[in-house]
């Protein structure tokens, strides 16, 4: 296997890439949303009643808390990096000795050593839905879990393929971010949460492991992301065991869900690959004129 010519060019695939890019930043109503259009009024109602439903208080502490505890068990970021650098000396880039050698590698050999990694968390939400018993309130922080576990899993990965660390504590973040778009039930949520994303990306580029956060502020962002994260997900799974006018959404959120984190991270952390390769400047060839500012101003409002 050749290793890359040096350039400071993308190639014509990459070229490509980004145009796609463009597109998915701004994607069209689709799947979910398509599939939900016609349950919009129950949806409203289920959120309505969201807060009056009782013992739901308890069910969100709870969930928070569980939320909580299994992200910062520092076990739930690890991702076996040697298995992945070691499929990429498989390939023929024995080069690549650290995730950041990833970087060094044209975007069209990167995704051939990801391969369809979609597919893999697809097919795994798949099995655990028709493995799980039926839900009620009080089973649902389980569940939520469980769901949030395996889209985790998926980001910890894409993260790493792409050649990002996910032990830092601002790719923690970036992550949560990822959880809190694909959770989002309205257009304007994912528009905030998507340009939030793209100005991170920004300024992330070139980040070292000495330039975290500082505690307090990690702290209170990611209390901030997990709550917001928990809300959504309640939200979206109350119409698992309340049908509202006969609208039952329950076995299809945990697909759309997964489907909507893989989607997203492998875009973002695409973009992200080749900022670190060609310079953050790259980023704004994938928004269009109105969006660029836009972007900046978000991730400037979102202190983190």
């Amino acid at each position: 296997m050749s290793e890359p010519e040096s350039t400071d060019e993308p190639t014509k695939y990459e070229l490509e890439v980004i145009e796609q890019i463009k597109i998915k930043q701004k994607p069209p109503k689709k799947k979910f949303g398509t599939m939900l259009n016609a349950m919009k009024s129950p949806l409203k109602k289920a959120g309505n009643w969201f807060s009056k439903i009782p013992g739901m208080e308890t069910i969100i502490n709870k969930t928070n808390q569980k939320f909580t505890d299994f992200l910062q068990d520092l076990s739930k970021w690890s991702v076996d990096s040697e298995r992945i650098l070691a499929e990429y000396t498989k390939a023929g880039y024995s080069q690549i000795q650290s995730t950041k050698d990833i970087s060094k590698l044209h975007l069209e050999d990167v995704e051939q050593v990801i391969g369809d990694l979609c597919k893999k968390y697809k097919t795994l939400a798949g099995e655990e839905e028709e493995g799980t018993t039926t839900l009620s309130l009080p089973s649902m922080p389980s569940d939520i879990i469980a769901l949030v576990n395996l889209n985790h899993q998926a980001i910890s990965e894409y993260a790493t393929y792409y050649g990002f660390d996910i032990n830092k504590e601002e790719e923690k973040l970036f992550a949560l971010n990822i959880l809190e778009y694909a959770s989002c039930s309205n257009e304007l949520g994912k528009e905030e949460v998507m340009n939030r994303l793209i100005g991170k990306a920004k300024k992330m580029v070139g980040l070292e492991k000495d330039q975290s956060l500082d505690k307090p502020t990690f702290l209170e962002m990611f209390s901030t992301l997990t709550s917001s994260i928990t809300i959504q997900l309640l939200k979206a799974k109350i119409g698992d065991v309340i049908p509202i006018n006969g609208a039952v959404i329950g076995s299809g959120f945990n697909a759309y869900f997964t489907s909507e984190v893989c989607d997203t991270a492998e875009f973002i952390y695409k973009q992200r690959f080749l900022a670190e390769k060609y310079g953050p400047q790259i980023i704004d060839l994938t928004l269009d004129d109105d969006d660029i500012e836009t972007t900046n101003e978000e991730e400037d409002n979102h202190k983190d």
